[in-house]
């Protein structure tokens, strides 16, 4: 079941951007069980026509695993049109920048790539709304496939959020036993009532992130199981729930953050690095509450969504 696989990992967002190409891409591309697929929904490049296909340039920031990936699927415009266009092209065939300096979220690599001129054959461009979800001709049947690209994406990274609140958790209780409250008569900090609040409040927001989660991967799940994508204001839904399933985890730890001492803020207690990463991850423009809440309020009063990212 999804939310199974999202707990163990087994589903990648990267390899289900490969499946929303033609069979004949997906040949070149699943060459070997190790192959890595990254990419950026930002369409910051431009396609120009030639004969055979396309040349593309441009640049994408945040490019998460960049450095690892073996292809890239980028997204850019049609020159000279509002036509956005997905391509699959060789990692190789990129530039990585090295401009990932940041204080969170270090480990991703989310590195800059750049193509100058590049050719890419035409049967590995497809249009943008294909890529979110509507038939291709000529796709390999594959499960994941209508899962939804942007759902899954949203899904995967709320559960990522939801197991580094439940890591802090764990690292603030194991920290527990022997701490006391600096400047405080108490010698024990479990036994402080503020401490015993905050982490029931910590741990109940983890609950319910969880149970959002959850909620999301059943619903994907179901409609994959009846060969259906899910409908737009369900994905509307699972852009909020997720976004907010996020904004949970962060309070969460936001909270064990500020319940754990000055000595939280060493590099060796680990309970900093998820209370960074939460933080970054949080103001991704896919993740981001408040944009989220705005796509999902629109649908609920009666609007269109106003963004075909769902």
């Amino acid at each position: 079941m999804l939310g199974d696989r999202l707990a163990r990992g087994g589903v990648r967002v990267q390899h289900l951007g490969a499946t929303l190409f033609p069979e004949d891409v997906q040949k070149e591309v699943f060459t070997s069980d190790s192959v890595r697929v990254t990419g950026v929904f930002s369409p910051t490049g431009t396609l120009r026509p030639v004969e055979g296909g396309y040349r593309l340039d441009g640049s994408w920031r945040f490019n998460t695993g960049c450095r690892a990936a073996d292809w890239n699927v980028t997204v850019a415009m049609l020159e000279g049109t509002d036509e956005v266009l997905v391509a699959m092209v060789p990692a190789n065939e990129l530039t990585v920048l090295d401009d990932w300096d940041t204080s969170s979220a270090s480990g991703t690599g989310s590195a800059s790539t750049v193509a100058e001129d590049v050719f890419v054959p035409a049967h590995r461009v497809i249009r943008f709304g294909d890529a979110l979800g509507s038939a291709v001709p000529g796709r390999l049947a594959a499960p994941e496939r209508t899962y939804g690209l942007i759902s899954l994406s949203v899904t995967q990274s709320a559960a990522a959020c939801v197991g580094m609140a439940k890591g802090a958790l764990e690292l603030f209780l194991e920290r527990l036993p022997g701490r006391g409250i600096t400047y405080t008569g108490w010698s024990e900090q479990s036994e402080s009532p503020l401490t015993q609040i905050q982490v029931a409040r910590a741990e109940s927001r983890i609950a319910a992130a969880e149970a959002l989660v959850g909620k999301l991967a059943r619903l994907l799940q179901d409609r994959a199981d009846a060969g259906e994508l899910p409908s737009v204001a369900e994905r509307a839904t699972v852009r909020a729930h997720g976004s907010y399933a996020i904004q949970l985890a962060k309070e969460a730890v936001d909270e064990l953050f500020e319940a754990s001492g000055a000595s939280a803020i060493q590099r060796s207690v680990h309970i900093q690095r998820f209370h960074r990463d939460l933080r970054a991850y949080s103001m991704h423009g896919l993740l981001l509450l408040t944009t989220s809440l705005e796509v999902h309020g629109r649908m609920l009063v009666g609007l269109d969504a106003g963004t075909p990212i769902l």
